[in-house]
């Protein structure tokens, strides 16, 4: 199986080694280009800006004959922040880059915009609510799984003990069922942020180094393997079908308008792959689909959460129970309005009027009963509520314009305009991440029409 390491990121353990792996490596390499593999360059004014990858001479690996879907890979940094989509270096020389991707004054974040960056930042937990508010940042994290860990250290730890005992464990890419939690700090901080009134986007990360757990778990791979960690969970993008030129291949600038649009939401897949999620508001005849923010001056506004399902969830499982959630965020932390609950496919619709400006979360909560039978000796969590999907909206008594924010991401979906006069859309074919698809043995499973799109911020599995 192809894997992420570059040459120069095996062999650069010295002083000079880490210099070139951080700064010093140049475009196109630094989009870890290989045309050997059958690699395509994506050039913008005769200079590369991204590579889509190719899969000649690859192995099947471990996830089985999943057909391969080529991924969009564009340069990104985690230094004090995390600028992503860069399509060049954002200064000449290798000690200009080192200033600013080590400072977080404003004039180094506004630096990395100008040169077409994404400004985010990782660890929300090393961020004050008046940092995160008033530093020119296009977004932080809702999640993040190594600041999850640190909550959950003896429980890792117990849990690594296990290892040698296989049937005490679950299936080796439902290990992370054994630690996941919510963070209060992540979702206190979220919330306080949001309710000042400015728009940042929020996205889950998976930190995902493979430098942590080098133990074997039954499958063979490490615990801690690019390919495990990335099919967990993911940001999916919502990409307008009209802002595509090629129906079957993601593009940085279709990314670019889905982020400044602020259509993103975080999904955890490793309770299986969501399918139908949908969270829009309705305004008379208009639909504001995730991001948008309808004025209340013209009236109250429908806020509307439609329950997803398991992408190929084995039949003969059991149905997990589905919630969903409408929150609200305040200063002292996140406000439930409204649920509604049922089994996998017979939920209903959850339906609000907002009268009230502010910025919304719809939340998807999942008790996972359809894995019964494969978490060893942690079977007693198929009646634990999980958290499934996370999604923010605004309202807002004027009209709130949001500053471009380029290039891309990591997933998205094909998702076009629509009224109310037509709520379904239309049957372009839908563009997100590979993730697994929890059957009996879970596995990578793309269909035919997806694709992937990762960032070098976080390492493609291959």
């Amino acid at each position: 199986m192809r894997r992420f390491e570059h040459p120069e990121r095996r062999r650069g353990r010295g002083q000079r080694g880490r210099e070139r792996l951080e700064h010093g490596r140049q475009y196109p390499d630094t989009l870890l280009h290989r045309p050997e593999f059958g690699d395509a360059l994506l050039e913008e004014d005769g200079q590369a800006i991204a590579n889509y990858t190719g899969c000649e001479g690859f192995e099947v690996g471990a996830t089985g004959p999943a057909p391969f879907v080529s991924a969009l890979i564009q340069a990104g940094s985690e230094g004090k922040t995390m600028p992503i989509g860069l399509p060049a270096h954002a200064a000449e020389t290798v000690e200009a880059r080192e200033a600013l991707l080590g400072s977080s004054d404003p004039a180094a974040i506004e630096a990395l915009a100008a040169a077409g960056a994404v400004t985010l930042v990782a660890h929300t937990e090393d961020w004050s609510v008046e940092e995160l508010v008033e530093l020119p940042l296009d977004g932080f994290e809702m999640y993040n799984l190594h600041a999850n860990l640190f909550l959950n250290i003896v429980e890792a730890g117990i849990l690594l003990t296990k290892i040698g005992y296989p049937e005490t464990l679950p299936h080796s890419d439902l290990i992370l069922l054994a630690l996941i939690s919510e963070d209060p700090i992540y979702l206190d901080t979220w919330s306080a942020v949001l309710a000042t009134g400015v728009h940042k986007l929020t996205t889950v990360g998976t930190d995902c180094h493979r430098n942590t757990f080098p133990d074997a778990l039954p499958d063979g791979q490490r615990v801690d393997s690019y390919e495990r960690m990335m099919k967990w969970f993911s940001n999916h993008l919502l990409v307008a079908a009209e802002a595509l030129e090629d129906p079957d291949r993601l593009e940085p600038a279709a990314l670019d308008e889905a982020l400044a649009a602020g259509r993103l939401y975080g999904a955890f897949e490793v309770f299986g792959a969501p399918i139908g999620f949908d969270f829009h508001a309705e305004l008379g005849d208009q639909v504001f689909e995730i991001g948008g923010a309808p004025s209340l001056t013209d009236g109250a506004v429908s806020l509307e959460v439609s329950a997803p399902t398991i992408q190929d969830r084995d039949p003969s499982t059991a149905a997990p129970t589905v919630e969903l959630r409408l929150l609200r965020a305040s200063a002292e932390g996140w406000e439930e309005l409204a649920t509604s609950s049922g089994p996998e496919g017979a939920v209903p619709t959850l339906s609000y009027l907002a009268t009230d400006p502010g910025a919304y979360r719809a939340e998807v909560r999942i008790l996972p009963r359809h894995l019964a039978g494969l978490l060893g000796d942690y079977e007693d969590l198929i009646d634990e509520s999980f958290v499934w999907i996370y999604a923010t909206r605004s309202t807002s008594n004027s009209d709130p314009r949001r500053p471009p924010r380029p290039r891309a991401v990591r997933c998205s979906r094909r998702w076009p305009s629509r009224t109310r006069s037509s709520p379904e859309p239309s049957p372009a074919t839908r563009v997100r991440c590979c993730s697994p698809s929890i059957s009996r043995r879970p596995r990578c499973s793309p269909r035919p029409g997806w694709a992937c799109s990762r960032s070098t911020s976080c390492p493609p599995w291959r």
